[in-house]
């Protein structure tokens, strides 16, 4: 029986120290993937105190979107505030026409002419319309 029980003890010895070296290689691991994350964790801090919040982006966003249509309303009504000062002019020529005042009709007619605002779609349509009307003045003016 002694046989049975020195066996397992001598393994029991000769084993101790390669457990010993493993667990030491374990905690080792363990030690080098605990310092990774910490420094993923440091990493990751770093990034979102870098970066602006996404609240914040949003508000900026939003604040250039309000800014947009303000400035597609001001434009709007620079437009419409510009075909209602040459439509009166196109009126104003009516009346001179009618009251018989040729030569200042004449003159006040070739003022009936859009000054382009930098908005090239709109520019275009309204030199265009502008255009015509001036054009049909005049000769309205020169058959009378």
């Amino acid at each position: 029986m002694r046989h049975v029980i020195v066996i397992p003890l001598i393994f029991g010895i000769l084993a101790a120290p390669a457990l010993a070296q493993q667990m030491t290689e374990q905690q080792q691991e363990m030690e080098q993937l605990q310092k990774m994350q910490e420094l993923q964790q440091k990493s990751l801090e770093g990034m979102s105190k870098s970066l602006p919040s996404m609240s914040g982006f949003m508000n900026s966003m939003m604040d250039s979107l309000d800014k947009l249509e303000e400035m597609k309303k001001e434009q709007s009504d620079i437009v419409w505030a510009k075909t209602a000062e040459l439509e009166a002019r196109v009126e104003e020529v009516m009346t001179l026409l009618d009251a018989g005042k040729k030569s200042r009709a004449k003159f006040k007619a070739l003022s009936i002419k859009w000054t382009p605002m930098g908005i090239s779609h709109v520019d275009k349509e309204r030199s265009e319309h502008f255009d015509n009307i001036r054009k049909e003045v005049l000769e309205l003016i020169t058959d009378s």
